[in-house]
């Protein structure tokens, strides 16, 4: 019994002295996330929401736009803008949330020192919320 007391011990001080590392290869993995804080226009001034843009190691892109206290927008669906250029819709739910997601070649391509104005509108073109993706660092 003492004998094996003694060697959980010594194994508990071994695991406590190891540190933990994270290989290069998985640090080289990393992928920046770009991020644009919507915020409501001067109609919708409850509205908020982000977008996100990133392209993993494999070239794939992703583009994300998300919106919150939409309330008085529930069951409309409003267009997703990168610049000048829509790239989707979304359709606010039943609690004033909406969502666009968009992967692979359906993603919009946004070079790497470029800063577009995310915009988001109603059908009628009234703008509902906006902002300015950051660029990568």
């Amino acid at each position: 019994m003492k004998r094996f007391v003694a060697l959980v011990s010594l194994l508990l001080l071994f695991v406590a002295g190891c540190s933990v590392q994270v290989p290069q290869e998985l640090e080289a993995q990393k992928v920046p996330v770009r991020l644009a804080i919507l915020r409501g226009s001067a109609a919708y001034p409850a509205v908020n929401g982000k977008a996100t843009y990133k392209v993993d190691n494999n070239g794939i892109r992703e583009f994300q736009a998300e919106l919150e206290d939409a309330l008085t927008l529930r069951g409309k669906t409003l267009s997703v803008f990168v610049g000048t250029t829509k790239v989707g819709t979304m359709t606010i739910n039943t609690l004033g949330d909406g969502r666009l997601e968009l992967v692979g070649a359906i993603a919009p391509t946004i070079a790497s020192s470029a800063t577009p104005t995310i915009r988001i509108r109603t059908a009628t073109g009234a703008l509902v919320a906006s902002g300015v993706m950051n660029q990568t660092k």
